[in-house]
């Protein structure tokens, strides 16, 4: 299956200016069509969603490329498994919780390849520690403000961020990011308000500054 405008799509708007908008009511017919073969309906449902899923995606791995490859992976799965899906309401929430085991997935395989060059820099080869984080990101908006904002999102957990994301970003209610993450509602809440909490510590320099300008 070849994704439509991919990663164009996606590229274009990494370079533009304006943030992905959230995911919205997606059209029953839509997840039912593609779940039958339709590749129409499909890119259409592709077109809705992919730029908050790269979003939500980016956000958890931090890597660009990283993203880009774990969003197609997560097109692809969906179009393998969308025959199976019982509910079309559920697309949304069903999608996501795709991604977000891709990044999950993803970040555990990482860590694995970390720990086994440690220990091989620990039995002495004699060279440079390396330094596995890569630095920052490179900013995927324009703008100081949102520099900011994803200077701070660094500094958050893995959970923080992705319940951050797929929230604000990918639009999802919160019995949906629950869904999407395999977690109870109780705990998206109490991440939710750890999170906002978090941002806004770490914002508050940058908040003061422009007050004192």
């Amino acid at each position: 299956m070849t994704m439509p405008d991919s990663p164009g799509a996606i590229e274009s708007y990494q370079e533009g200016t304006p943030a992905p908008s959230p995911v919205g009511r997606i059209p029953a017919r839509l997840v039912v069509a593609a779940g039958r073969g339709d590749q129409a309906a499909f890119e259409e449902l592709y077109k809705r969603t992919h730029r908050a899923v790269y979003s939500a995606v980016r956000t958890m791995v931090r890597s660009e490329e990283d993203a880009l490859e774990l969003t197609q992976d997560t097109y692809l799965d969906a179009w393998r498994s969308l025959p199976s899906l019982r509910s079309p309401a559920a697309f949304r929430t069903w999608l996501f919780r795709i991604a977000a085991n891709k990044a999950r997935d993803h970040r555990k395989r990482r860590l694995l390849s970390i720990d086994s060059l440690e220990e091989r820099q620990e039995g002495g080869n004699g060279g440079e520690p390396v330094d596995p984080r890569e630095g920052p990101p490179e900013v995927l908006v324009a703008g100081e403000r949102r520099r900011r904002v994803q200077e701070a999102m660094e500094g958050l957990t893995e959970e923080h961020r992705a319940v951050i994301s797929l929230f604000y970003g990918a639009g999802l209610g919160v019995t949906e990011v629950a869904g999407a993450l395999g977690v109870p509602r109780g705990t998206v809440l109490s991440r939710l308000a750890r999170a906002r909490d978090a941002l806004r510590k770490r914002l508050l320099p940058y908040l003061e500054d422009r007050d004192e300008v």
